[in-house]
């Protein structure tokens, strides 16, 4: 989907645009219209003159004193012109300013009375605004016709058009840059909501600011709701869930004691029955209670930091198996972070290294690293997976089964870690240790919706 931003700039073009379009038009029309009046007003003046010095000789030819005209009729083709017609019935009679020479002007027949204003060709094929009247002299029609030459008029006002454009132009990239810092600003408290929701994302706020501009508040105002109520659920949850496994432990615990009476062990299969089935009791109790977590952990978590976290883990380890002395070659960068809950990721991690730790010979190496995605890769020199039993593995969706004593890897709580952030998790024989090989992938921040 397009941006606001775009939508809105694309839209004040537009109306921009079709605004200048319609103030164009709607000025060079009303320009010409008033050129036009302008015209008409002042050749109707120079008919009237006209008409007054015009005398009749005993022919009844129309004459003129040349010296009673205005001079501009006497320079040849000065864009200023007039022809007198008279129509006896019988004859007609011309009488041309000397600007026309031997032309003469399209001049449409009239009526005493009359009067018609158009625009036609003239000399050398310009255009030419003609007001042209009839008149009645000695039951004759008189017609006086006067022309003005457009070439000029029609210049100055392409002159306007073209100027009118460019400052047209000039507005519209103006108001479209102000446009762009308007909508920057104005556009910043929802950058800071987004800045927000990532901090919220990371664990490093529990709620939005609702300092917001008063469009937006409503939806800060039920995200923060949203939270506040989601928190409360799970909370509630894993109350529930905590008291249900104090609950179903208590009973197994002392089914667990009944059978280290005497009386029960000296029935071996009876106490194998009991000892291996609440074993296998617990460990489902165990892993249903890590799934429940896991699929109802907090919106609001906080970030995995490597160097700190990852020295707490292989410190626990360290004294779990006091009795094997593991060299650990860890190589990640000082800083690195992951933005994935920290409890989420701890569990994770711990139980691969668990493992590492239960199979490892004399060494493990742990790198990670944030090129591009997250990533954490984890070798031991240990016996390693059978090939047929790692090309299973490392199918996706295929889990071991946990309900067996001694199945080891607690594949299914780490798969479902690693699918809950959209990672991946891959399993290989190491090049350099020859154990088993194990590369997390996950999806950088912006990806990774964190618990």
């Amino acid at each position: 989907m397009q941006s606001i931003k775009f939508r809105l700039n694309v839209g004040l073009v537009f109306s921009l645009l079709l605004l200048v379009t319609v103030l164009w038009f709607a000025t060079s029309a009303a320009i010409r219209d008033l050129t036009n009046s302008y015209i008409a007003d002042r050749l109707e003046i120079e008919i009237e003159s006209i008409l007054t010095e015009l005398a009749m000789d005993k022919d009844d030819h129309p004459t003129i004193d040349p010296a009673r005209v205005d001079s501009i009729f006497h320079n040849s083709f000065s864009g200023h012109y007039f022809q007198i017609i008279v129509d006896s019935g019988e004859k007609t009679y011309n009488l041309r300013s000397k600007s026309l020479q031997d032309n003469d002007l399209d001049i449409k027949k009239l009526k005493a009375g009359e009067s018609v204003q158009y625009r036609t060709l003239g000399p050398h094929n310009k255009m030419l605004f003609i007001l042209a009247k009839g008149f009645n002299i000695r039951e004759q029609v008189l017609i006086i016709a006067v022309a003005e030459d457009l070439t000029f008029k029609r210049n100055s006002i392409k002159s306007f058009q073209h100027t009118f454009t460019l400052i047209a132009g000039i507005f519209i990239v103006a108001i479209m840059f102000m446009q762009t810092l308007i909508l920057q600003i104005s556009f910043r408290p929802i950058a800071q909501v987004q800045k927000n929701i990532s901090s919220l994302r990371q664990g490093l706020i529990d709620k939005l600011d609702d300092d917001v501009p008063l469009e937006i508040q409503p939806f800060v105002k039920k995200i923060n709701r949203l939270l506040r109520k989601t928190n409360d659920y799970i909370g509630r949850s894993r109350n529930t869930i905590s008291n249900l496994s104090h609950a179903i432990k208590t009973p197994l615990t002392i089914i667990a004691q009944l059978a280290q009476r005497d009386d029960v062990k000296n029935n071996k299969e009876v106490y194998t029955t009991i000892t291996s089935n609440c074993e296998i009791l617990f460990n489902l109790i165990e892993r249903q209670l890590r799934r429940a977590r896991l699929g109802d952990h907090d919106i609001i978590g906080s970030k995995f930091v490597f160097q700190d976290d990852f020295a707490a883990i292989i410190k626990t380890l360290n004294t779990l198996y006091y009795d094997k002395k593991i060299a650990i070659e860890p190589s990640f960068p000082p800083q690195l972070e992951f933005a994935i809950d920290r409890q989420d990721f701890l569990e994770l991690l711990g139980n691969l290294l668990d493992n590492a730790f239960k199979w490892a010979d004399n060494k493990i190496v742990v790198c990670a690293g944030d090129e591009g995605k997250l990533w954490v890769t984890i070798e031991d020199d240990g016996p390693g997976v059978p090939q047929n039993e790692l090309a299973r593995i490392s199918s996706r969706g295929v889990r071991l089964d946990e309900s067996k004593i001694g199945s080891g890897l607690g594949l299914s709580i780490c798969k479902d870690i690693v699918d809950q952030y959209g990672g991946e998790m891959t399993f290989g024989r190491s090049a350099e240790l020859k154990g088993l090989s194990i590369h997390l992938e996950f999806p950088l921040q912006q990806d990774v919706v964190l618990g």
